[in-house]
């Protein structure tokens, strides 16, 4: 697990495999006795990346951006990057096996209860390869900690009666504000 930079964490894990002797990988220039490269990240609170290194020459790189409609739904902009296949002719069977992999999720997401993290680890049951999972919560609870989580309970009690705005670095300096901030969680 490694920080990237002030804003996100990530990790790649090897996997030894042969090359294939058939199939979209049997012709790739590689590694020796291939190992295949593969792990995630996050920088700041809603972009995750995915990186899939089969060879030297040949990878993906898939960053998905969550944006959040409202407190339960969440819009995901994927864009997927790779190094080869580059044949438009492979385009669709790309988004195919993408969609695949991305429905296999939903189906177990839907399905899901509580829908939210808890607030606190404790009441998890973690163990040693969760640490990517644990490390993200910690860069949460750290930009909780500046004041960086808008507090949801006090805006649906202000919905509809008070506008608000999600505050600026210049509200420290500046005062005349005709919106109010929205509220934010304090720690």
């Amino acid at each position: 697990m490694d920080d990237i930079g002030n804003w996100g964490s990530g990790f790649l894990i090897p996997f030894t495999q042969k090359t294939p002797e058939s199939g979209l990988l049997a012709q790739t220039s590689s590694w020796n006795n291939e190992v295949v490269r593969a792990g995630s990240g996050h920088f700041g609170p809603n972009a995750v990346v995915t990186w899939l290194k089969f060879t030297k020459e040949n990878m993906f790189h898939q960053y998905f951006y969550e944006a959040p409609i409202d407190e339960n739904r969440t819009r995901i902009f994927f864009i997927n990057m790779r190094h080869f296949m580059m044949d438009p002719a492979m385009d669709d069977r790309i988004v195919d096996i993408n969609m695949e992999i991305a429905q296999e999720d939903i189906a177990l997401l839907v399905r899901l209860n509580p829908v939210r993290t808890p607030e606190t680890l404790t009441k998890e049951v973690l163990i040693a390869s969760d640490r990517p999972m644990v490390r993200y919560r910690e860069f949460l609870k750290d930009w909780e900690a500046r004041g960086w989580r808008l507090d949801m309970k006090k805006i649906r009690e202000l919905r509809g009666d008070v506008a608000m705005a999600i505050p600026c670095p210049a509200r420290r300096t500046e005062k005349n504000w005709v919106l109010d901030e929205v509220p934010r969680v304090t720690v």
